[in-house]
């Protein structure tokens, strides 16, 4: 059957019994008893040789060249021109060709295996002609995007997909029609068909079972991956996705599965062999009904095509360390982006591809060397995402747990446990703020002897009186239901257990355990955090008055105007603790989803299997692991822009937009070659330069302990003020020993040492300080009304700790110190926000007043990016005699560039070790946060023409 240069495509039906050896029949011993028309059509059908180009499968005999040493594929593939082997004539052929065989079925007065494994055999060659087909589109898309230069564009792989996709599409709805209309046949034959080695027809199969099944599996598959990556082409040119056609896509498929499970039973597809890749397949189908059902996450736009959310911002530490001394994480990013040449490396690395396209033979050979190194790639994936590699033939994770716990999974882990324990911070912080605000009316009512305090005092925004207690109530009430603690916590418990227990632990197991959870929480709903922005922006112009005269004086104003922000801080840092599980359970159970099909892929791509999938044409692809690593390195330009302008927007807190170009933060994912992400950046950095003009003012302010965050103030119009006992006493206290006492409530040993923790907010203004400052209102009755907008943009510079001491009690300048940065923060907008009357709550809001950020700190980790929501620093906190020298010594650098208004700061200072005591509490006076920051003021016309803060217009 061969020449000296091409031999024809084996048989692929045999007669009954014969498949006992893995031998088949020659053709013409087959054909032979047929009857003459039967034998005229298979004449017609498949060529005997080379030559025979009238034959429908005609490309058959032309696929392979015979280098049995090195076999070779023909040119045929490599130059893209398959569609002259199989093209419309062709198809119309083998429908005609499909009705004679079922005619001639029909007519038989027995089953005819010969005329039934024919049939079967011109549905199989037909499939996997347009498969070829559709693949060759698939491929040049990339090869386009390669090649064509500034000249690709991300329209062309959009048709070139789509094609693809409507031929894939119209395959599988013709190749099902067999199994419909041939149920028996299917059922009765396909079990034993396998796959005859192309090279030499007398060698054992390379599969001897299931090859139908495995066409239609795999045909399934690449219906899904196109119309995902299709659906994704869309989101990133910022076009509408119909969420419906992906369900679609997703119910017809599982129709189709469930049909074959049905037809040969889940447990003997389940059992098929392995050279057969129907356990494989089924696998990946299973996987891709997954990635449908769960497409509408990025359909959405909660997350990008980096699985980010989009207001992601990377700040690059470093700053005042060893001479450096960027600032602005946007310029530390821009010198990565240059200094490390990712825009020069990824042309670099399209060139190589490019280059690779033109040279590369596909022969067996380089196919073993593609087909290993795509099994290395996805090994390595499975270790970034598990921390583990995988037990052959099983789903469990084998390693000790030192490589898991730096693996995605364990950093999905330790976010959500630290947004379970900022919930529970966050719950407690608001029983701390009601039962303050409790106390405070218990004092006042022993002070003023006035009784039901509570229920006299308002709070005003402008002409609208709201009474605290129905504020503080209301705020109980914003409480979304939510999955209870222990079910959260049993859920941390069994991942925490997969990530320290060494050995194996199965993927089933855990993704199982997570899924019921992760199918509880995305069910659930919460409140839009931001509208307890708008309610605490709200509150910042209020004022506290009070239904009796003189029964709140300007102190205690300030203390309860402070904790009704407080609260709102306290809902919105609750209400994000909610979003952020929801979101990283999400995430988590995505990644967890994601491993399961890189291991389904590992098995697929089996050391066994390459001579098998390279001597099956449905397998083929025209590109190179070069052009794989060109786009990888596109990626990884395209993140880091994302990385920059997310820096660059948060620099100026301003929207990044470039009008002549039409670039945005949003269209970055829209852009599809390198000189376009090339160009985007010229933009950032033009951008970047014409905001430098704008003045930036530098100033230094100290938080008091004492007086600011305790509110503890020794005298108010020269009348010293007394406070409730914070142990618990039954006497009233003056501010030192209130504070003294609060001191000794914060205080604990800790091993041989005895440490001092306040945890504290600072997301409010400050008296007499710059930091954080609001706008001031002009009218008692109008919350629109300012005189001035006060600063937006203040961040932090540097921080200093001292600690105002009475006397030493040893020879030490400093003593050891824990600062912690974290919960959420708080950056108040360009202009001031515009106040919104009456919308489901019991007083206006004001919207786009403030922008709240999660306080990440990023980490590279086995070369992914990934987050904490706080940190903690050690520092040294100096120590002080009162009214004595103040020189601002050990700085505190880590928490640059970000916000000074915070809720989750928490400072822990030593106190005394083994050598003894470093400081006495009863001798401290005051602890002082030095902060130094950057702001600049909002300038706006105020609301009226006359008075000191009017701004000179002329």
């Amino acid at each position: 059957m061969c020449d000296s240069n091409n031999f024809s495509v084996p048989i692929k039906y045999c007669k009954l019994g014969d498949l006992n050896n893995n031998q088949c029949e020659s053709f013409e011993r087959q054909a032979a008893t047929l009857t003459d028309p039967i034998k005229a059509l298979v004449q017609a059908t498949y060529p005997l040789n080379p030559a025979d180009t009238k034959a429908i499968f005609s490309y058959l005999t032309n696929l392979y060249n015979l280098d049995i040493s090195s076999p070779q594929l023909n040119e045929i593939l490599i130059n893209s021109d398959f569609g002259t082997f199989w093209h419309e004539n062709n198809k119309i052929q083998a429908s005609t060709k499909v009705q004679e065989l079922n005619k001639f079925l029909n007519q038989a007065k027995k089953e005819d295996l010969g005329l039934s494994h024919l049939l079967l055999d011109v549905y199989y060659d037909r499939a996997a002609a347009d498969m070829i087909l559709a693949q060759q589109n698939i491929d040049q898309a990339q090869i386009d995007w390669l090649t064509l230069g500034e000249e690709a564009n991300i329209e062309s792989e959009y048709q070139l997909r789509e094609e693809a996709l409507n031929t894939l599409r119209n395959t599988l709805d013709n190749y099902w029609i067999v199994i419909s209309e041939n149920r028996d046949i299917y059922f009765d034959l396909v079990p034993k068909r396998g796959i005859y080695n192309p090279i030499d027809e007398t060698a054992p199969k390379l599969t001897a079972d299931f090859k139908d099944v495995a066409l239609v599996l795999d045909l399934m598959n690449r219906v899904a991956e196109q119309t995902l990556a299709i659906a994704k082409l869309q989101v990133r040119q910022g076009l509408s996705v119909e969420q419906d056609e992906l369900d679609n896509t997703r119910e017809d498929l599982s129709v189709k599965l469930a049909r074959l499970q049905t037809l040969f039973g889940t447990e003997k597809l389940g059992q098929a062999s392995f050279a057969s890749s129907v356990p494989q397949l089924l696998g990946q189908v299973n996987e891709h009904l997954n990635d449908l059902a769960t497409s509408s996450r990025w359909v959405s736009g909660k997350f990008n095509i980096l699985n980010m959310p989009f207001d992601t911002v990377l700040l690059i530490q470093g700053y005042g360390i060893d001479g450096n001394f960027t600032y602005d994480s946007y310029n530390a990013i821009k010198k990565i982006i240059t200094e490390d040449g990712l825009i020069s490396s990824a042309k670099q690395a399209q060139k190589r591809a490019e280059d690779s396209l033109n040279t590369y033979q596909y022969n067996l050979d380089n196919y073993a060397g593609y087909y290993s190194e795509t099994h290395r790639n996805l090994n390595n994936q499975l270790y970034l995402l598990l921390g583990c590699s995988l037990e052959n033939g099983t789903n469990n994770c084998l390693t000790d747990n030192k490589a898991r716990e730096g693996s995605q999974i364990s950093q999905q882990y330790n976010l959500m446990n630290m947004a379970n324990i900022d919930l529970k911070r966050a719950k407690q912080e608001k029983e701390n703020i009601k039962k303050a605000i409790t106390i405070e009316g218990a004092r006042l009512e022993e002070e003023k002897g006035v009784s039901q305090v509570l229920e006299k005092i308002y709070i005003q925004y402008g002409d609208v009186n709201v009474l605290l207690n129905d504020y503080i109530r209301s705020s109980s009430d914003r409480n979304d239901s939510f999955i209870s603690g222990k079910e959260l916590d049993a859920m941390l418990s069994f991942m925490n257990k997969f990530i320290r227990d060494d050995g194996l632990v199965s993927v089933d197991e855990l993704t199982s355990a997570i899924d019921s959870l992760h199918d509880d929480i995305k069910n659930r709903s919460i409140k839009d955090p931001k509208t307890y922005i708008e309610i605490m922006s709200a509150l910042e112009r209020a004022v506290i008055i009070s239904s009796e005269r003189r029964l709140l004086d300007i102190n205690s104003k300030a203390r309860i105007a402070n904790w009704t922000q407080q609260l709102a801080t306290a809902d919105w840092d609750i209400a994000r603790a909610k979003n952020t599980i929801i979101i990283e359970n999400e995430k988590l159970s995505g990644f967890l989803k994601q491993a399961q099909r890189i291991i389904t892929q590992i098995n697929a791509y089996d050391q066994t299997l390459k001579t098998r999938y390279y001597a099956d044409p449905i397998h083929f692809t025209r590109l190179t692991n070069d052009v794989n690593k060109a786009k990888l390195a596109f990626e990884q330009v395209q993140e880091w822009l994302f990385y920059a302008v997310g820096a660059l927007e948060y620099k100026w807190q301003e929207d990044f937009k470039d009008l002549s170009k039409g670039y945005s933060k949003s269209g970055l994912f829209s852009l599809y070659t390198i000189w376009q992400l090339e160009d985007f950046y010229n933009s950032l950095q033009s951008f970047d330069a014409r905001r430098g003009t704008r003045p930036t003012q530098l100033a230094q302010d100290t938080i008091s302990l004492k007086k600011d965050i305790f509110g503890y103030v020794e005298r108010e119009n020269g009348e010293y003020k007394m406070y409730p006992d914070p142990q618990g006493g039954p006497g009233m206290l003056n501010a030192d020993e209130a504070f003294t006492a609060k001191l000794h409530t914060l205080s604990r040993n800790v091993g041989s040492a005895y440490w001092l923790t306040a945890e504290f907010s600072t997301a409010k203004s400050f008296p007499r300080t710059n930091l954080f400052a609001g706008p001031i209102v002009g009218s008692d009755t109008d919350l629109s009304c300012l005189i001035d907008g006060g600063n937006y943009g203040d961040k932090i510079d540097s921080m200093y700790i001292n600690i105002n001491t009475s006397s030493y009690y040893s020879d030490e300048t400093d003593t050891r110190a824990y600062l912690t940065y974290g919960g959420s923060s708080y950056f108040r907008t360009p202009t001031p926000g515009k106040v919104i009357d009456n919308r489901d709550s019991l007083a206006p809001v004001i919207e786009n007043e403030m922008i709240a950020y999660d306080a990440r700190f990023w980490d590279a980790n086995q070369d992914t990016m990934t987050f904490k929501n706080n940190h903690r620093e050690n520092v040294k906190a100096n120590i002080s005699i009162l009214d004595g020298n103040k020189e601002l010594v050990n700085p505190i650098y880590s928490f640059k560039e970000r916000s000074v208004a915070a809720t989750g700061w928490r400072l822990s200072l030593q106190l005394s070790d083994r050598g003894g005591e470093i400081i006495n509490i009863d001798s401290i006076d005051d602890i002082d946060i030095i902060i130094k920051h950057r702001y600049k003021t909002r300038n706006f016309v105020p609301c009226n023409d006359s008075g000191p803060l009017l701004l000179l217009l002329r």
